[in-house]
This record gives structure tokens, C-alpha cells and sequence, in this order.
């Protein structure tokens, strides 16, 4: 689940976002100095993680010229990354089920900083695409045991916040780490972005060892009974309205660049300030949304996807204008990250009994999400629609989206009527 934002370099920027991110890290967690420190030794691992799977599109000119490969092939590091989170993560998940969480989260941080040891030395471009998929299939499993470690370390009315801080590195490395990362493997080489994002990545692990506590046991509940718990409509309808939201959002940030550029009118810097504002939306709405889980999360739901229909709606009307795109680009940023955390949330209490297995597949659906979104805008364009034409995508699958949502909250009020 990350977006590829290259911004400019520019230090004040990234200050300005740092103290806003510092002020966002002290307003969650606990009361206990050390559940806070918890918390954000998983914000720096998801930091990481989020950073390592868009990085590698900056930086795949020099590798492509090292390696001595064509861009569409080098391209693949980007694409099978995203194909091994989607199956390698609920493959892991399934692996690791008879072991304590906090025993598999350090594990998976073990093959995550192996996997750039390996990339930093890899020889190959096979070397070096095998160790991508050996990090990718960590990444999956990971993400989804560090929303239950998350969740776990506070109160239940806290349990949204402490999930937006995980989902928080993801977009902190959009707006920070990626360009950051671009900078230094453009300066320093390729090879430097993975022995540093490795470094970190062991920095994160050492606090996750000092600051996690231990799980009691590893006797968690056997796969065949996770998978009957997950075959339920409310996990369904959830992983649906993730994937279709998901496709919507990346059919546009695929192409956003050639959009802006030549039929938007603007130029490749100010695109870079678009996807910098981008990113900036991005955490705002994750930070709104991990409030409004605990306090009105279907609402926020019913209420989010059709102000993102209509935001497409809004982009496909005004895409010829460069600035007004970018500004409705701002605004779907801030739709759409309002909905993860109570689509998350919504998925841990439809299967409350396998949330270790839902929450990597939640991960898996957001890949698949951006993916299909790649794909689809590819399909639109290959049969001769215009760049202008590529927003019709998000308005078609948020339009599926609000249908699913309205329909599954209405069948859950109905359930629980019945009940009553």
C-alpha cells in the first residue's frame, strides 16, 4: 500500500513536515512511556517499508544502466515488488502462525534487512530481483502483525490511533523518504539507498526487541479456522471496497505525470510540488481517519467514497487544467487516506477471531489495488482514450465502491435489528 511522490529538494519543506509528523507522534499512545515507544519503533519499520517499495522507481535509470537492462525490465522491480506482498505475504502469514507475534515481527525484520544486504551487493539483476521479492514477501507479513502488535499495546478506545500511526510511515516515507532516498542514490549511488534504509531497518528492529512486549504464547488459531472466519460479508465487502478504492487512486497516480504534463500544461517541477501536496494530504487523512475510526468509523465509510466519486468527477471535468487537478489530486489524497484505518478497523472486527491472517490479506488487497489500477489505466489508454479520459476510471470504481459499502452497512444494521 504506497504512492511514489518525488518531491523538490527542499530542506524547509521537509522541516515544516518533520515538526508536523513529531507534533502527530506525541498526541498517540498511551500513557506508559514505554507503549509510546512501542508504537513508534512500528512507525519507523513501516517508515522503512513504505520508503523501499516506491524507491526503487527513481532509481531505476542507474540500475537499469548498471545491470545493463531495459527500463520495462528493470521496471519489473517496481511490479513484482507490489505481485509478492500481495502472495508471499498471507504465504508467510500462514508460516508463522504457531509462533509468538513479537518472535514473527523480528524474523520478518531479519529477512527485510537481508533482503538489502543482498540488493546492496546483488551482482545481477537477478540477484537483485530476488532479493526485492525476499523484502517484498517480509513487507506483507509484517504489515498486517504490526497492526495487531499495534493494537494490542493500547486501550480499545485508542485502537484507531494506534493503527494510523502504523499506516502513518507508510505515507511519512511517501513524502519524505522516497524523495530523500531518490536524492542519495542519484548522489551517492543506487547501492546507498538500500545499505541505508537496511541500517534504519536495524535501528527499528533493536527497539521493537527493547519496546515490544512478549506475547504469552504462539497458540493462535489454526489457518482452517482463520480462513472459515475470514469467509464472512463483512471482511468481504471490506477487502472489495479497499481493492476498487485502491484501483481508483492508482489508475491515477500511474499516469498523473504524463496527465500534468501534456495535457495539464505544467512543467515536471511543478508536478514534483503536486505529488509533494499529494503526499502532504496523504497524512493528514490518515491522521483524520485514525480519529474518526474510534469515533464514527461506518459513517466516515458511507460518507468518504462518494466525496471521492465526486472529486474524480471533478478531476475529469478539469483535467486540461494543470492547477485545478492538482488541487483536487490534494483533496483525493485526503478522501481516500481517511478511509484506511476504518476500513482496517473494520476488518479486525469482522474477524476478530483470525486478525492475523486479515490483516496481511488487507495488505494483499491494497496491492492488488494498485496493480489492477496500473493495469486498467494501461488497457484505457491502449484503446485510444486520451490522458483526459484516465479520472473516468476513479469515478467508475469509487461510484462500485460506495455501492458495496451502502449495501454491506445497511445488511449489518439489519443484522443487528434482527438480533435485537
Amino acid at each position: 500500500m504506497c504512492l511514489n511522490v518525488v518531491a523538490p529538494d527542499r530542506s524547509d519543506t521537509n522541516d515544516a513536515i518533520s515538526l508536523a509528523t513529531l507534533k502527530i507522534l506525541m498526541r498517540i499512545g498511551g500513557q506508559c512511556s514505554a507503549m509510546k515507544l512501542g508504537l513508534y519503533s512500528l512507525f519507523l519499520a513501516t517508515f522503512c517499508i513504505g520508503t523501499t517499495e516506491v524507491v526503487i522507481a527513481g532509481l531505476l535509470p542507474a540500475i537499469a544502466a548498471e545491470m545493463q537492462v531495459d527500463i520495462p525490465t528493470a521496471g519489473f522491480l517496481v511490479t513484482g515488488y507490489a505481485l509478492s506482498v500481495a502472495i508471499g505475504g498471507p504465504i508467510l502469514s500462514v508460516l508463522s502462525i504457531r509462533f509468538p507475534r513479537r518472535t514473527a515481527i523480528l524474523a520478518l525484520m531479519g529477512l527485510f534487512i537481508a533482503g538489502h544486504v543482498i540488493a546492496a551487493v546483488a551482482s545481477s539483476y537477478e540477484v537483485l530481483l530476488a532479493a526485492r521479492i525476499l523484502t517484498a514477501t517480509a513487507h506483507g507479513c509484517f504489515f498486517g502483525l504490526a497492526m495487531i502488535v499495534a493494537i494490542d499495546l493500547v486501550p480499545d478506545e485508542h485502537r484507531g490511533q494506534a493503527m494510523s500511526l502504523v499506516f502513518l510511515g507508510i505515507t511519512i516515507a511517501n513524502v519524505i523518504g522516497v524523495p530523500a532516498g531518490t536524492y542519495i542514490g542519484t548522489t551517492l549511488g543506487w547501492r546507498a539507498t538500500f545499505w541505508i534504509l537496511g541500517g534504519i531497518a536495524a535501528v527499528a528492529a533493536i527497539a521493537i526487541a527493547l519496546f515490544i512486549p512478549s506475547d504469552p504464547s504462539g497458540d493462535r488459531i489454526s489457518i482452517r479456522a482463520q480462513l472459515t472466519t475470514l469467509c464472512n460479508s463483512t471482511v468481504l465487502t471490506s477487502f472489495t471496497i479497499i481493492i476498487l478504492a485502491w484501483t481508483a487512486l492508482w489508475s491515477t497516480l500511474t499516469y498523473v505525470a504524463p496527465v500534468l504534463i501534456e495535457f495539464g500544461g505544467l512543467t515536471e517541477k511543478a508536478v514534483s510540488l503536486t505529488m509533494l501536496a499529494f503526499g502532504v494530504g496523504l497524512t493528514v487523512g490518515i491522521f483524520v481517519g485514525g480519529r474518526l475510526a474510534d469515533l464514527a468509523p461506518d459513517r466516515t465509510l458511507i460518507v468518504g467514497l462518494p466525496v471521492a466519486a465526486v472529486l474524480f468527477a471533478v478531476s475529469l471535468l478539469l483535467a486540461h487544467n494543470g492547477i485545478a487537478y492538482s488541487v483536487t489530486l490534494l483533496l483525493l489524497g485526503v478522501a481516500l487516506a481517511t478511509l484506511v484505518t476504518p476500513l482496517q478497523n473494520r476488518v479486525l472486527r469482522g474477524a476478530a477471531a483470525a486478525p492475523d491472517l486479515a490483516s496481511t490479506l488487507t495488505s494483499s488487497a491494497y496491492n492488488i489495488g494498485i496493480a489492477a489500477g496500473a493495469f486498467v489505466g494501461a488497457g484505457v489508454l491502449n484503446l485510444g482514450f486520451g490522458y483526459g479520459s484516465i479520472p473516468a476510471i476513479g469515478l467508475v470504481a469509487t461510484a462500485m465502491a460506495a455501492v458495496v459499502c451502502w449495501f454491506a452497512l445497511a445488511a449489518n444494521r439489519r443484522h443487528k435489528l434482527t438480533a435485537a
